[in-house]
């Protein structure tokens, strides 16, 4: 029980965004794989011993998996910018010089 002087803790608060470091990234692709292919094996052995309730869970636990594997996959095929370089500044203005062009006469 709390004293009347010390202040109230609020419980924290639940971020409605997700952060961006909270998808998953490229390297973690391998690790997805084997934890995706170790709850399709703990599904099959909750359902032969009749584990109802286990396999729910593993087969929540599995859609998460494979959504996050589909999200890798889309993340690979989604074009990717291309750096075509910094343009020089002769290429901006042209050239410059003091020779006239072929076919103008300087009067």
């Amino acid at each position: 029980m709390r004293s009347a002087s010390a202040p109230a803790r609020s419980a924290p608060q639940a971020s409605t965004n997700t952060p961006a470091s909270a998808a998953p990234c490229s390297a973690q692709r391998a690790r997805l794989a084997e934890i995706r292919d170790n709850l399709l094996a703990r599904i099959l052995e909750a359902e032969r011993e009749g584990w109802l309730g286990e396999m729910e869970g593993l087969e929540i636990s599995l859609a998460g998996a494979q959504d996050k594997l589909a999200q890798l996959d889309a993340e690979k095929t989604r074009q990717r910018t291309i750096d075509l370089g910094m343009p020089t500044f002769s290429n901006l203005v042209g050239r410059t010089g003091s020779s006239p062009q072929p076919g103008f006469s300087a009067r």
